[in-house]
């Protein structure tokens, strides 16, 4: 069983959280993350309703690295938030997927390239 977190619930990250994440029996969401207050209750709600267990909430995704509870996290936030958060997770020592490239610069691709380079922590 992946043990996963999930960082952004707006529109595309409560669809790839319902299409995606919740049919499959081997990914078990740990913990959310918005920072929007009615997003966090809407991905908590969608889970819930789903049959599965109720994952902890977080309002800063700094505190759901931090945690240490998760095998891995999905960046589903605004694309302003893909490079910070994926940074942050790999630093952690926490594998990372990112939903569409979110890079703003071909410097932020190469920060990934580094950061991979430094911590080994996979980022896709």
């Amino acid at each position: 069983m992946i043990r996963a977190g999930i960082i952004g619930l707006g529109l595309r990250g409560q669809d790839l959280l319902e299409q995606i994440l919740l049919p499959r029996q081997d990914v078990e969401i740990i913990s959310i993350c918005d920072n929007y207050p009615p997003r966090l209750d809407e991905g908590m709600n969608l889970i819930t309703s789903k049959g599965r267990a109720r994952p902890e909430p977080y309002a800063n995704y700094r505190a759901l690295l931090e945690a240490g509870d998760i095998d891995c996290v999905f960046v589903f936030s605004a694309w302003e938030n893909h490079i910070p958060a994926a940074l942050a997770a790999m630093w952690a020592g926490i594998p990372v997927a990112v939903e569409v490239g979110g890079a703003y610069s071909v410097r932020q691709c190469w920060q990934l390239v580094e950061t991979y380079e430094d911590t080994g922590t996979p980022v896709m």
